[in-house]
This record gives C-alpha cells, sequence and structure tokens, in this order.
C-alpha cells in the first residue's frame, strides 16, 4: 500500500478542518502557497480532486468531505495511541480550563465529589478570562456560549434553559422594580463571550423606564463579588448563581428573567475523548450539572 505523504494528509485535514488555506498555514506554521502545494500533491497522487478553488477561497468537494472525515477518524486513533503510551503508569492529569466565575461559583464546591470517585486523578484546573481553544495543553475546557458547529473539539452541552436576570445581595435590594437600583456592569473589553448588558435586558423585559443609576463595571469574578458585598445590582445567569440564591446571600430584585440560547458546554480534545479518565470526569460534569437541574437525586 503506497500512503500518501504525512505532510500533505496534515495539510488537507488542517484546510478541511479550519475553512481555509490561510488559517491551516498558520496553525501548521508555513505559508498559504505551501498548504496549497501539498494539496495538489495529495490530489495526484490519490487521483481525485478535493478541494474546488473559487477566486481566492475554496470548498470541499463531496469526495473531499467524506476523505476529510475519514482523516478525522485516523488522527483521532493515532492520537489516543500516542498518548496510551505517554500516560504514566500509575495516577492521571486533566488540565480542565474553565471560566473564572464558573469556577469558583460552581465548580470548585463540587470538585471534591470527584476527587472521592477518582482519588488517582489529579485535575489542574485553569482559569481564563478568555475563550480558550482546546489543545494538547488544555484537553478538557468548559465554555459558555453556543458550540454545536466546533470543528476542532467534540462538543457537548452542559446547561439547558439557561436564563440573565438581575441578583444582588439583600441589602442592597432597591424599591420597587429596579428605581434606585446602582447597576453594576460587566467588563467586556477584549473579551468574545456573547454576555447580555443592561440595556438589552431592560429592553427586552419592559423595565426600560425604571429609574435606575449607572455604576462601575467589574471582570466577571469582581462582578459576583461586588453583589455579595452589595455595591449594586448585576445581571447573572442560573447556573452560577443557584447556590447564592438557595443560601440567601444573593437575592434577585425583580421576577423578571432573559432567557438565552447561550450556555455552558464542555469541549474535549478529540485526541484524547477515548481516556477513561476523561470520559469519567465529562461523565461526572454532566451528572453534576443534571442533579443541580434536578433531573437526577
Amino acid at each position: 500500500m503506497v500512503l500518501p505523504s504525512l505532510k500533505a494528509l496534515r495539510s488537507f485535514h488542517a484546510v478541511a478542518r479550519l475553512g481555509s488555506l490561510s488559517a491551516a498555514a498558520e496553525e501548521l506554521a508555513v505559508t498559504p502557497s505551501a498548504v496549497s502545494h501539498q494539496i495538489k500533491n495529495l490530489e495526484s497522487c490519490i487521483g481525485v480532486a478535493l478541494l474546488i478553488r473559487q477566486g481566492r477561497g475554496m470548498r470541499l468537494t463531496e469526495d473531499g468531505k467524506t476523505f476529510a472525515n475519514g482523516l478525522e477518524e485516523g488522527f483521532s486513533r493515532i492520537g489516543e495511541a500516542v498518548d496510551e503510551l505517554r500516560r504514566p503508569a500509575r495516577g492521571q492529569r486533566l488540565r480542565v480550563t474553565v471560566p473564572p466565575v464558573f469556577c469558583s461559583a460552581w465548580l470548585m464546591p463540587r470538585l471534591e465529589r470527584f476527587h472521592a470517585l477518582q482519588p488517582d486523578t489529579e485535575i489542574v484546573l485553569i482559569d481564563s478570562r478568555e475563550p480558550v481553544e482546546v489543545s494538547s495543553r488544555n484537553e478538557i475546557v468548559v465554555e459558555w456560549g453556543s458550540f454545536e458547529d466546533s470543528r476542532v473539539a467534540f462538543a457537548e452541552r452542559l446547561s439547558h434553559g439557561e436564563e440573565i436576570f438581575p441578583v444582588c445581595g439583600p441589602n442592597a435590594c432597591p424599591g420597587p422594580g429596579l428605581s434606585g437600583a446602582t447597576l453594576l456592569h460587566r467588563e467586556v473589553e477584549g473579551q468574545t463571550w456573547t454576555w447580555t448588558d443592561w440595556p438589552t435586558f431592560l429592553a427586552a423585559t419592559g423595565l426600560g423606564d425604571a429609574a435606575t443609576r449607572d455604576g462601575p463595571a467589574f471582570t466577571a469574578r469582581l462582578l459576583l463579588e461586588a453583589a455579595r458585598q452589595d455595591k449594586g445590582v448585576i445581571l447573572a445567569n442560573s447556573t452560577t448563581v443557584r447556590e447564592d440564591l438557595r443560601t440567601g446571600r444573593l437575592v434577585r430584585p425583580v421576577a423578571e428573567s432573559l432567557k438565552v440560547d447561550e450556555g455552558y458546554w464542555i469541549l474535549t480534545l478529540r485526541a484524547v475523548r477515548g481516556r477513561p479518565e476523561v470520559r469519567t470526569f465529562v461523565s461526572w460534569l454532566k451528572e453534576e450539572f443534571a442533579r443541580a437541574d434536578g433531573l437526577v437525586n
């Protein structure tokens, strides 16, 4: 069996996964022309057109789509095999990257339950203010957003029916509605997460006429802490403030809420999906979300 070169296969795999020659070139640290040359060699080797060039763009042929799916599965199996050999005989280590507020308000209080379930698995927990790509350094990523079309990772939705609503400390609860409330804002400069801001929320819920005062902006983690310290009213998502509401640390000054399509997702590097500790952590995380939502006991 005469196989095409690995360099040519990697070049086509990157183009098919990322959707462009330039993005593939950046990932492979080569020029777009070098990627194009490798794909032409690949097409010559197998005798099938894989791409249709359209001006400066391109799209996969039907054969190209079929071949790309086969390569995805093949590279994933190679990755799993290599990872299996690299894995230490005892003890496992998982890098899990999560948003800061989700980390402190939701995951950290529950992590001991996972350690009790898997005492030999060491969780390296990393919080990140910015969206993070799944990679060999980020095997598992929990993100807020929508990832139905994720090309680089296996994506599973964790939270369903998320709502955005105002919360504040008991001593900062304003008068009727949000009248007199100080609205604290989320600092989003330099971030690409989709997040509902106050003008959007007020307009969508009919509370736009409330006599409110604009307060300062905070990063997400500091914003939650400011609300806990009675500094004003913030917009929060239902997952991260559930425990604060249960204990009375935070209260809802108004009943209005806004349902959103976004939610928390778990993104897993395809090459490590088969590892037992990865499967166990993902299953545990999904079960914890289901328990919090009252879907299981």
